[in-house]
């Protein structure tokens, strides 16, 4: 569903997707910006949440930095165990995005963990209880991500130069910065003063800016933002495109990939037999034409032979990963 936007509103969710202020009253420095009241932006803001244009105003975590690790798993599942099976994926507390796919392995889900071991265990438990083959798929290299839609201007999709590492770090927090972060993994709240909000009664708001900046510096938080419904912005088609790539070639052709307006994702992934397409690109549009023909043109200029499109069937789960951290 397309729904109306104003002028106005498409600049401001635009603007929402980049890092909010972090200050006494951010809404109302968002309002300087864009020369109206602190009100208006709130009451705006409330109103996108409402009709489903914003999905979730909340911090965006770098779960790496913590020391966690994550897969893409794929998986094949009969019609007929469909329901069944998905529910028992989506009841695992790591499993944070849920696809159903067009194609023979038509379920697509990521997995976090604590450690490769936490989640092979996991993946074998879900192995003998669903009596179907899990396939991990770990990043071996990523080409682009941090994604935004961009709703002025001619570029659709931007996205920002990768520079997280994909090893697990050991950032070590304090006492404090433990005790903030899973307040943060809360909806964010949009009133005047929402920092406030998050300090409660036995934090000063002072704390709470400082430690989120401390936070923001050692990588920990990428930006506390608006996710949007790009379904209702209008981008109702959206696939993978998995290609074959030689080893000596990946990096050129991944980044070059990684350029195509219409790919959000974009990384270099381990196979399995059976599977044996290594780089994948997530792609989002207005229709499966535009998809298609960027498609088209890129395996073209590329020489790509090999490569499938695993167009998306259904939204089964999408729901950020809640990092525990005790203080």
């Amino acid at each position: 569903m397309n729904l109306p936007l104003s002028d106005f509103e498409k600049i401001l969710l635009t603007m929402l997707q980049d890092p909010l202020p972090i200050c006494r009253h951010p809404f109302a420095e968002v309002g300087i910006r864009l020369d109206v009241d602190e009100l208006t932006i709130i009451e705006t803001i409330q109103d996108l949440k409402k009709r489903g244009l914003i999905r979730r105003f909340r911090s965006q975590l770098n779960y790496r930095t913590l020391g966690r690790t994550a897969v893409l798993v794929a998986v094949s599942v009969p019609e007929d165990k469909l329901l069944e099976i998905v529910e028992r994926i989506n009841a695992e507390p790591g499993v944070s995005h849920n696809y159903l796919r067009d194609h023979e392995y038509n379920v697509w889900f990521t997995l976090q963990g604590w450690n490769d071991e936490e989640i092979e265990k996991k993946l074998t438990e879900l192995d003998r209880r669903c009596g179907v083959n899990f396939h991990p798929m770990p990043a071996t290299k990523l080409f682009k991500l941090d994604v935004r839609f961009r709703l002025t201007g001619k570029a659709p999709i931007a996205a920002s130069i990768p520079t997280d590492s994909l090893t697990p770090g050991d950032i070590e927090l304090s006492l404090l910065e433990k005790k903030i972060l899973p307040r943060l993994q809360d909806e964010f709240p949009i009133v005047s003063e929402p920092f406030d909000e998050i300090a409660g009664k036995d934090l000063s708001v002072v704390e709470v800016i400082e430690t989120i900046h401390a936070l923001t510096e050692k990588g920990v938080l990428r930006r506390i933002a608006a996710v949007l419904n790009y379904h209702k912005l209008g981008y109702t088609a959206n696939l993978i495109f998995c290609a074959k790539v030689d080893s000596q070639r990946v990096d050129s052709v991944g980044q070059a990939l990684a350029a195509v307006p219409q790919v959000s994702h974009c990384y270099e992934r381990k196979t399995f037999p059976g599977f044996e397409y290594n780089l994948f690109g997530m792609m989002h549009a207005r229709s499966q034409g535009e998809i298609r023909n960027a498609v088209q043109r890129f395996t073209t200029t590329h020489g790509i032979a090999e490569y499938a499109l695993l167009g998306t069937r259904q939204e089964l789960k999408k729901q950020p990963v809640r990092i525990i951290t005790e203080p």
